[in-house]
């Protein structure tokens, strides 16, 4: 049977909710049929639901250890074939936890192709079982990283092979039988006792010594890989920093082009050279940047013909030459003057 992928995905809901402090109760995990295989890690994470649940179970926690570097959480969920009818096909896990009243999805599960819970036999008995461990490390306030065991797939031969074996033991149990007397005392001592159901049921949540000490060794390489601080410190104290610029001197650098810049006018505030050519190009050219026709044929409706010109100023000149210098004649004003200013005719003719 085809198992669940490693390593699991611990959701952003869900890193926020076992970082931010606080209790965090495990509630459940849910089986599911919507193919999640093409999406990114991110986008798994950034998952809130998945499509198509298909079976519920509850979660235990089967261990819980706390160290210097943080806390590991390992749950189990167990889910069994009873009562279905055919094999049930499934692509994804998604464990869930609570803080208040507020359950999320925190962790992501994605399947193999082909997994699947196959069908019980025709009583509906549970003869087949998928059991899930997924650890989850929760470091400082960011870090939390999941490690699903799909190991606990249990088969149907293995389980029929406990089912066996326990009948054994069972029926050696019954051929020592007691008397009534003494079976009537016995059951009011296993009346006292914790019922086998619910022993049963919390053993299902508990880890053995082989997955605690592959939980363990999974823990320590992944430790062995991490540099010690007081070698990241030495490495660090190597480093010369004197090439890289003080934030004082930046600043300075910084005030002193800003103070140039301040001193400048806006490309708002004026055009530019190219800009105004540009501009008086456009009131006198068309858009192929052309004088039309049109503009030079108004440009030169208004002008005097050169010959015309040239004709005027002859006849000017012509009509200058037949008049007398002012300086060596006398105006018709001057003449009517000086001869009002004599006596009249008459009295010119009675004088000897």
């Amino acid at each position: 049977m085809s198992t669940i992928r490693d390593p699991a995905y611990i959701t952003d809901a869900g890193r926020t909710m076992m970082t931010a402090g606080g209790d965090v109760t495990y509630t459940k995990a849910v089986l599911y049929g919507q193919d999640i295989s093409h999406l990114t890690s991110d986008q798994v994470k950034a998952l809130t639901t998945i499509g198509s649940p298909l079976r519920e179970v509850k979660v235990g926690i089967s261990d819980k250890q706390n160290t210097d570097r943080g806390t590991t959480v390992i749950l189990e969920a167990t889910f069994q074939n009873d009562n279905l009818a055919n094999d049930l096909p499934y692509t994804a896990v998604g464990f869930f936890a609570q803080k208040g009243n507020d359950e999320k999805l925190i962790a992501v599960a994605v399947a193999n192709t082909g997994a699947y819970l196959t069908a019980t036999s025709p009583d509906g008995v549970a003869t087949d079982a998928l059991d899930l461990k997924l650890a989850i490390a929760i470091g400082d306030a960011t870090s939390v990283t999941a490690t699903v065991d799909p190991a606990g797939s249990v088969t149907p031969a293995t389980l029929n092979g406990a089912i066996s074996e326990t009948k054994q033991v069972l029926t050696a149990l019954i051929d020592t039988k007691a008397s009534q007397s003494n079976l009537d005392q016995t059951n009011a001592e296993v009346a006292k006792k914790a019922d086998s159901e619910a022993v049963n049921s919390q053993l299902a949540t508990k880890a053995n010594t082989t997955d605690i000490d592959k939980q363990v060794k999974t823990l320590n390489d992944a430790i062995n890989t991490k540099a010690d601080k007081a070698t990241v410190d030495a490495e660090i104290a190597k480093i010369d920093f004197t090439p890289y610029a003080k934030t004082a001197d930046v600043s300075e650098q910084i005030k002193a082009v800003s103070d140039e810049v301040a001193t400048k006018v806006g490309a708002d505030y004026s055009y530019s050279k190219a800009q105004l050519d540009e501009k008086l190009l456009a009131l006198s050219t068309d858009t192929n940047g052309k004088v039309s026709a049109d503009q030079v044929t108004a440009l030169i409706a208004n002008k005097a013909n050169k010959a015309d010109v040239d004709k005027s100023f002859k006849a000017v000149n012509d009509s200058l030459a037949t008049k007398a210098d002012q300086a060596t004649t006398y105006s018709k004003t001057d003449v009517d003057k000086l001869l009002s200013a004599k006596d009249d005719t008459t009295d010119v003719d009675a004088k000897d």
